[in-house]
């Protein structure tokens, strides 16, 4: 048993994320910003997934909360794979800090006046799911009807449904890391940007001018920053953005070797179409992975110290 009960579910998130703006109304705004694919068969009249009529969310914190201000954006992501729910808990958590904080810390406040803050918890919410239900908890990938049935296929833990969300984006999509079987988990679907979800990221990074985020995920206590998409491959900014996750990871307390470690994300092992090197390669953002913990699911006494030690690390990418 893998305690699941101690992670939030899509409506725990969705309810939290209410009622965060219903607190801070001069703060915050939450934004419906794209539909999972659980959401598209369920509207389209496919009763089997009903339950998976989940939409994407973001929310924007800043103090002209309503206005799109002429400042730097960035944002925090968690849940691109769904048996890595405590990427949505860090999420979530930095959420709380800023709007608990915003007018009683001074640093939070300025940074909020100068900023726009993005947090999207759960970008793959139908994986997430899966997991949270522990109808199969070691599922990775979205819910994709790869095979065209109408029925939602995990016969195990990789398919033959879904896309690995983290292979799909459209920098340096291709071969390396991923794989064209419906069955592997790292299916990166039948073309870049195929997938609802990751079509929803990529709008949100050409709508506002972000220059950092990170996107969370579990597990091996790394920061990441590209690029990745082969090996020995060097970012122009290579040592701007390693500077950037030294400083991080030297304030997150690992198991593993008293802190977090920092590498370029090749270094973990290449692969194509993701987060970070689709944001620094198409848009210049300095994005980071966080690779949480130990173990992808954490036991969930374990969870708010993971959360927390991580609150130093994300404000330490927002000063900047």
């Amino acid at each position: 048993n893998r305690e699941l009960d101690g992670y939030r579910t899509y409506q725990d998130v969705l309810t939290e994320m209410q009622t965060i703006e219903a607190l801070y109304p001069d703060i915050c705004k939450l934004y419906d910003i794209g539909d999972s694919w659980g959401k598209i068969y369920a509207e389209a009249g496919n009763s089997n997934y009903d339950d998976f009529d989940h939409e994407i969310w973001a929310m924007k914190i800043s103090d002209n909360v309503l206005i799109e201000e002429d400042e730097p954006s960035v944002y925090y992501m968690g849940t691109h794979h769904a048996r890595e729910p405590i990427s949505t808990e860090v999420a979530m958590t930095v959420l709380n800090y800023l709007a608990d904080n915003y007018n009683n810390d001074p640093g939070i406040t300025e940074k909020l006046n100068n900023t726009q803050v993005w947090i999207i918890p759960l970008v793959n919410p139908n994986g997430h799911k899966i997991v949270t239900d522990e109808s199969e908890i070691w599922w990775r990938k979205n819910v994709r009807d790869n095979n065209e049935n109408g029925e939602l296929d995990y016969y195990n833990e990789s398919g033959p449904d879904g896309v690995d969300p983290n292979r799909n984006y459209g920098w340096e999509w291709g071969p390396v890391g991923t794989s064209d079987e419906w069955d592997s988990n790292v299916y990166h679907g039948p073309t870049e940007f195929s997938e609802p979800e990751i079509q929803a990221m990529r709008d949100l990074m050409a709508d506002h001018n972000f220059v950092t985020g990170i996107t969370y995920h579990s597990y091996s206590e790394l920061v990441l920053y590209p690029f990745g998409y082969n090996d020995g491959v060097v970012a122009p900014d290579r040592d701007a953005l390693q500077n950037l996750a030294v400083s991080m990871a030297e304030t997150i307390p690992g198991q593993y070797s008293g802190y977090y470690t920092p590498e370029a994300s090749w270094e973990l092992y290449a692969c194509m179409g993701t987060t970070d090197d689709w944001a620094y390669g198409e848009h210049g953002i300095f994005s980071f992975t966080i690779e949480l913990a130990t173990e992808f699911i954490p036991a969930a006494n374990q969870v708010s110290g993971i959360c927390s030690d991580n609150m130093d690390a994300a404000m330490i990418l927002l000063d900047r």
